[in-house]
């Protein structure tokens, strides 16, 4: 399991560093770092809430509130977030 993971960083945290680069103006960018790697703590804690909703709703409805939510962000995402100019 160690490696995959080690593999998909491999494969998408330089794509990622040279987007929050490239977005971000130069005294921004560590706070747009800071962000992007705090992400994996905010799952974790985000984990516990889920739980909670799967032992009170039954895990259907976590799954589809999941998804809403990804769905959400996604389209924000693609309405607002633009291709900076090479």
């Amino acid at each position: 399991m160690r490696a995959l993971l080690g593999v998909a960083q491999g494969a998408t945290e330089p794509g990622a560093m040279s987007m929050l680069a490239d977005g971000f103006p130069k005294e921004k960018q560590a706070t747009a770092n800071s962000v992007f790697y705090s992400a994996p703590l905010l799952g974790i804690g985000a984990c516990s809430f889920g739980l909670m909703v799967i032992e009170k709703l039954g895990w259907r409805t976590y799954l589809n509130m999941t998804g809403v939510v990804g769905l959400l962000i996604g389209c924000l995402t693609f309405f607002f977030v633009k291709e900076p100019a090479r």
